[in-house]
């Protein structure tokens, strides 16, 4: 922004001061004209000040000022002040050209800079104008497993009725009502507590908050363009793990490329990772937003971007489970239908049918193990979501079947 401000009489841009005439300041030698027709403390009577173009730059990046002058003294000092937007330090504040480095910020920011200029008790001024544009969240992986939600621990009673086996037992008792042992009562730690079952363990015993996912899940809702949104944000287009660094797609019901209802077949072109059999394209249905097939619906979405980021991808059939809570029976509808967390992902079904398609690959090796209908490499695995009466588990299916699909995108 070029506005040049001139104080204390005149502001405006290119001011210039006419002086007195060369006649009258002779008439005025003795009080000390120069032999120029100039009084040697004038003002000046060229000056302008330019802090520069606005800026629009990445939040995080380093950048340097260009102020510039023009018919200043050799007494002209500078300096720069900060008008608004969040403190930073200026690394040369007293030149032209100062540094800094741009915070990091997930929503655009503006910040406004003041170059001022001091030339023989006149104080000249410009303003520029910064628009830092916020970086969308990146996944962060930690190197971390996810816990499998699990809280409660279960009782070991043998000789009676199935009946009398209880799963919903506090995991800190080392029996139940009627005195049968929770396992392994042998296993005890310092406080006395039983160690060996999934509920005595993990982070669902250390990361237990359900601010911000089911007991030791962590997750952080995601705008469409890559924006941390808070956890009691009514619209979100994607989730981060905050455990596994991994940021997952979040499936509409627009009738658009991430509707909830499409289906896909399973295709992928690439011999390395199709396990010898590529499946079969365009095989499921998703209406006139792609080609209904897994590898086709990965360059779809990569094309358009989401949450403000490419590099989607299929999940391996480890990652879908990562995401899925493991405690059948215990976990209150409506916030879970299944083992999928609907305060994140509101689109999880309740029915058996809400499968997703992994990355992965069945090798006719191990489809040879698993019986005589699967001597095939046509299969490929997935991840059946679960009701409220069973958690999720991994299945297989021929490469052919109809299928939902949530992508997945790497950390950075």
């Amino acid at each position: 922004m070029r506005q040049t401000n001139h104080s204390p009489a005149v502001r405006g841009q290119g001011f210039r001061l006419v002086l007195a005439s060369i006649v009258a300041c002779q008439l005025l030698l003795a009080a000390g004209c120069s032999r120029h027709g100039e009084s040697s403390d004038t003002t000046p009577t060229n000056l302008v000040v330019q802090a520069g173009d606005d800026i629009t730059a990445s939040a995080g990046a380093g950048i340097t000022l260009q102020g510039s002058i023009s018919g200043a003294s050799s007494n002209a000092t500078y300096r720069w002040e900060q008008v608004s937007g969040p403190t930073v330090v200026l690394r040369g504040s007293d030149t032209l050209q100062p540094s800094f480095d741009a915070p990091r910020a997930e929503e655009d920011t503006t910040l406004v800079f003041r170059l001022v200029v001091t030339d023989r008790n006149l104080t000249f001024t410009d303003i520029i104008t910064i628009v830092l544009v916020g970086t969308p969240v990146q996944p962060s992986p930690t190197g971390k497993l996810n816990d499998t939600g699990i809280t409660t621990c279960g009782n070991y009673y043998i000789a009676g009725r199935s009946g009398d086996h209880n799963n919903d037992l506090d995991c800190s008792l080392l029996t139940d009502t009627v005195g049968n042992p929770i396992p392994p009562a042998s296993r005890i730690d310092g406080t006395g507590k039983p160690t060996g079952q999934d509920g005595h363990v993990g982070r669902d015993v250390t990361h237990r908050d359900d601010s911000d996912g089911y007991a030791g899940f962590s997750f952080t809702k995601i705008d469409k363009n890559g924006k941390r949104l808070s956890s009691t944000a009514e619209q979100w287009s994607c989730v981060k793990d905050n455990v596994t660094g991994l940021v997952w797609e979040v499936k509409t019901d627009d009738g658009g490329l991430h509707d909830k209802d499409w289906t896909y077949s399973w295709y992928e072109p690439d011999s390395r990772k199709n396990g010898g059999y590529a499946g079969k394209q365009n095989g499921g249905e998703c209406g006139s937003t792609s080609q209904c097939d897994t590898h086709a619906y990965v360059q779809a979405v990569n094309t358009n971007g989401w949450c403000g980021a490419k590099g989607w991808r299929m999940p391996t059939s480890r990652e879908l489970r990562s995401i899925a809570v493991m405690n059948p029976g215990q976990l209150p509808p409506p916030r879970f239908e299944g083992s999928l967390d609907r305060h994140y992902f509101p689109d999880a079904s309740n029915t058996f049918d809400h499968i997703y398609w992994s990355s992965s690959p069945i090798p006719s090796a191990l489809m040879m193990l698993l019986g005589p209908d699967t001597t095939s490499t046509q299969h490929a695995r997935a991840f059946n979501a679960g009701n409220r009466f069973e958690g999720g588990w991994e299945t297989w299916f021929k490469k052919d079947r109809r299928w939902n699909v949530r992508l997945v995108r790497d950390g950075q």
